[in-house]
C-alpha cells in the first residue's frame, strides 16, 4: 500500500486555561502575551482545510501537524520544551452540539482507523518549530451521508508555557461529499468586461487545488483572482446518487472582506459555464471591477 503525504498548508469549542490569540501567530509581535505553543492553521477558523478526503483513497494518508513556538521579540527558549498532544473527544461533542443545524453531525474516528505513535515531541532550546504526523488509513473509513467522523487532536500540554486557545487544535474530520476532493485547475482572467483580448499574464493551467465539503451537499473552494480571493459556494441536491439542481455564488464574508474591503465589486455574480458531475469538471466565472478596470475571471476544476 502507498502512503500519500498531505501539506496541511495548501490544504479551518471550548478551551481551559488557554489563551486566546487575536490573530494566527507566528515569531515576533507576542509583547502582550509573551510565548505561545500552537498549531498553526488550525481551529475552528481553520476548519475547512482540516477535511481528509478519502472517497476513493486506497493508499495511506499521512499528515503533518506543525508545532510552533511564538515568542515575543523572535526569542526562542533556552531549554528544551517538551509538548504533549492529545484526542480531546469534548471539542467534537461540543462542534456536535453548538446549535448550528447546517453542518453535520460527526462520530469520533475509531483508533483502528489511525496511527498517531508519537504524542510527545521535543522542541529544542533555540528551536521555533516541530513537525509530528499522523497517518489514516482510507480504507478503514467507511463513510455514508449520516455517518462521518472527526478527530479533534489538541496541545494538552506545554510545561507550563502559554497554550493557544484559537490555535492549539486540529479538527481533522472525514464527511461524505461526492463532489469533495483534490482537483486540477486552471484559471484563465481577462482584462476586459466581456472575456474579449488576450488572457491575462497571471493566468494559470494545471494547479491543484480542493473543493472542500461545508456539508455532505455544499463545497467550498477558492478562485484564481486576487490574494486571498472569495471562495465559490457550490451546492447541489444528491438522491440516491444522482446529482442535481447545483447552485452556485460566492461566500459573503468573503466578498465583504476580502473585495469590498480592498475597493473590488463584482459586477457579474458566478455562474456555471460548465458542470459534468460524472466526471468531476466544472468552470465557473464572473466579473469584478476593482476601481480602475474590469477583471472577467473563470475557474476550472476538473479531474
Amino acid at each position: 500500500m502507498k502512503k500519500i503525504i498531505i501539506s496541511v498548508f495548501s490544504l479551518a469549542a471550548i478551551f481551559v486555561s488557554c489563551k486566546k490569540d487575536t490573530t494566527l501567530n507566528t515569531k515576533g509581535g507576542l509583547f502582550d502575551l509573551g510565548t505561545v505553543v500552537e498549531i498553526p492553521y488550525s481551529g475552528l477558523e481553520n476548519f475547512a482545510q482540516d477535511f481528509i478526503p478519502t472517497t476513493g483513497v486506497s493508499d495511506l494518508i499521512t499528515v503533518p501537524i506543525v508545532i510552533n513556538l511564538a515568542a515575543a521579540n523572535g526569542s526562542p527558549l533556552s531549554k528544551n520544551l517538551t509538548i504533549t498532544l492529545g484526542i480531546n473527544d469534548a471539542l467534537r461533542t461540543a462542534y456536535n452540539n453548538d446549535g448550528d443545524d447546517s453542518h453535520p453531525q460527526y462520530l469520533l474516528l475509531p483508533d483502528s482507523c489511525y496511527t498517531f505513535t508519537s504524542k510527545t515531541t521535543v522542541l529544542k532550546a533555540g528551536k521555533y518549530l516541530d513537525t509530528v504526523y499522523i497517518t489514516f488509513d482510507p480504507s478503514k473509513i467507511i463513510l455514508t451521508s449520516t455517518q462521518n467522523y472527526m478527530l479533534p487532536l489538541s496541545i494538552t500540554d506545554a510545561q507550563g508555557q502559554n497554550i493557544s486557545g484559537n490555535f492549539k487544535t486540529k479538527y481533522f474530520h472525514f464527511l461524505y461529499n461526492p463532489l469533495a476532493g483534490s482537483y486540477n485547475w486552471d484559471f484563465t482572467r481577462y482584462n476586459t468586461a466581456d472575456g474579449t483580448g488576450n488572457p491575462s499574464s497571471v493566468s494559470f493551467k494545471g494547479d491543484v487545488t480542493s473543493l472542500l465539503p461545508d456539508n455532505s451537499t455544499q463545497v467550498e473552494v477558492a478562485s484564481g483572482y486576487y490574494t486571498g480571493t472569495a471562495r465559490y459556494v457550490l451546492s447541489f441536491k444528491n438522491t440516491s446518487g444522482v446529482i442535481s439542481d447545483l447552485k452556485l455564488d460566492f461566500n459573503g464574508s468573503d466578498v465583504t472582506n476580502i473585495f469590498n474591503a480592498n475597493g473590488i465589486s463584482v459586477t457579474s455574480y458566478p455562474q456555471i459555464l460548465k458542470s459534468d458531475v460524472v466526471k468531476q469538471d466544472f468552470t465557473f466565472q464572473y466579473v469584478v471591477f476593482n476601481g480602475s478596470a474590469y477583471r472577467y475571471c473563470i475557474d476550472r476544476y476538473y479531474k
